[in-house]
């Protein structure tokens, strides 16, 4: 009896230790998701191959979420250092999808957009003014989820999603005012600027991003 007790013991110890050895990563208590929970995570090397759920909400709404990946030997620092790779990323996605092309002539005269005839230095005005607004914006996001992992070497490897709550209209409506802000009364009225149809442009383009992700 005594003997059996001592093999299974044994062949306990050695799964456990099994299950160690193959694993290059292990999951962390994720304190920042939306819920507060634990996400579920394989304690396995196939993690860093695998889509974290945050790169999967990241894609479910293109327009106001991105995600972010760091890694840390202090948590709090991999999870600031996502979240700032996170918003750089949002920013240059909402500047490539609303910014004007000084190389595209429809663009540049089409009364559609709300800037009508522009010229090469309103463009330039007009897309410094969307740079400046969406770097402010996307510093308003929130996390909304967290995954969190301890590599082999102890090192934190964090992803995170961030969303600008608010919505895209909202979003539209504040890059456009911003833009209105910015550029001359003078500007406004060599480029024929109409403030409710570029907003409805920019609201447009934005919802474009999540047509072409689905």
């Amino acid at each position: 009896m005594k003997t059996t007790k001592l093999i299974s013991c044994l062949f306990g110890m050695s799964a456990i230790l099994v299950m160690f050895a193959c694993g290059s990563t292990k999951p962390v208590v994720d304190t920042s998701t939306s819920k507060g929970s634990i996400t579920p995570q394989k304690a396995n090397s196939e993690v860093a191959i695998q889509e974290t759920r945050s790169e999967q909400l990241a894609y479910e709404k293109p327009a106001t979420r991105a995600w972010g990946e760091a890694f840390a030997s202090r948590v709090s620092n991999a999870s600031l250092l996502a979240q700032g790779q996170a918003r750089a990323s949002l920013a240059l996605a909402i500047k490539a999808q609303i910014t004007v092309g000084t190389d595209d002539n429809s663009a540049a005269y089409d009364k559609s957009n709300g800037l009508g005839q522009m010229g090469n230095d309103g463009m330039a005005k007009v897309n410094t003014a969307v740079s400046q607004v969406t770097e402010q914006l996307v510093q308003n996001t929130s996390v909304i989820h967290s995954d969190k992992f301890m590599t082999a070497d102890g090192r934190y490897h964090v992803y995170v999603c961030l969303e600008y709550l608010p919505g895209v209209a909202d979003m539209a409506q504040k890059i456009a005012k911003g833009v209105e802000d910015q550029i001359s009364k003078d500007d406004k009225l060599k480029m024929n600027f109409e403030f409710e149809q570029y907003k409805k442009s920019i609201e447009e383009k934005l919802e474009k991003m999540r047509a072409n992700n689905k």
